[in-house]
Formats: C-alpha cells, sequence, structure tokens
C-alpha cells in the first residue's frame, strides 16, 4: 500500500493520518527472475497449472488440490478482476508481439482501477 502518512509521536497508541490517496500496489503481471507466478499472476494463467503452482507451496501442502481447483475456478468465473487480469495479459501479449515485428522496445504496460 502506498500514501504519504503524516506520523503522530507523543504518547498512547499509535497513529497515522493518510493525507490524499491511498494506492494498493499489486504485483508484476509476469514472474520476475524465474519465479514462480504468485498472487494476480496465477489469473494470467491457465487455472490448472495455477492450482499446480498454488498446490507446491510449501504453505499449502496440506491442502487438497480437487479443492484449491474448485476455489480458482470459483473466482475466475465471479470475481470481475480476474477477467481484467486475463484481458491485461492479452493486450501486454499484443504489444509485444507488435513492437517485436516493428524493431522497437517493448513499452512498459500498466493497468490502473480506480474507484472514484
Amino acid at each position: 500500500m502506498g500514501t504519504k502518512v503524516v506520523d503522530f509521536s507523543g504518547g498512547g497508541p499509535y497513529v497515522f493520518k493518510v493525507h490524499g490517496q491511498i494506492r494498493h500496489r499489486t504485483s508484476h503481471i509476469q514472474s520476475v527472475n524465474g519465479q514462480a507466478p504468485q498472487y494476480s499472476q496465477l489469473y494470467m494463467i491457465d487455472s490448472t497449472q495455477a492450482t499446480k503452482i498454488r498446490v507446491n507451496h510449501p504453505a499449502n501442502e496440506q491442502c487438497n488440490l480437487r479443492i484449491l481447483d474448485q476455489i480458482d475456478r470459483f473466482f475466475r468465473q465471479h470475481n470481475r478482476l480476474s477477467y481484467t487480469y486475463r484481458m491485461l495479459r492479452e493486450v501486454e501479449s499484443r504489444v509485444i508481439a507488435e513492437s517485436n515485428e516493428a524493431g522497437e522496445d517493448v513499452p512498459v504496460v500498466n493497468m490502473v482501477f480506480r474507484r472514484d
């Protein structure tokens, strides 16, 4: 999360005041440095592949593969952001292909969610 935080020092419990906008930064849309996809990156790939990655994570060693797969498919079906991430992946793939075809540097592709 990012914002300009005004810190109040003194006695009592920790308190801070947010000034301006609050931002939440997510991970890159593709894994970096060969790391396994994580967080929103898992919406960019096939559901079955994403479930295999999740079940192989040490924190999920006791989880049932079938249940993880059902949860993934549920979120892909009902979470509006899931579709948006897939669309972003398609846009990024198209931009990369067009840039490579034109012999140009690939521009950075960003996505911003706004809720006013």
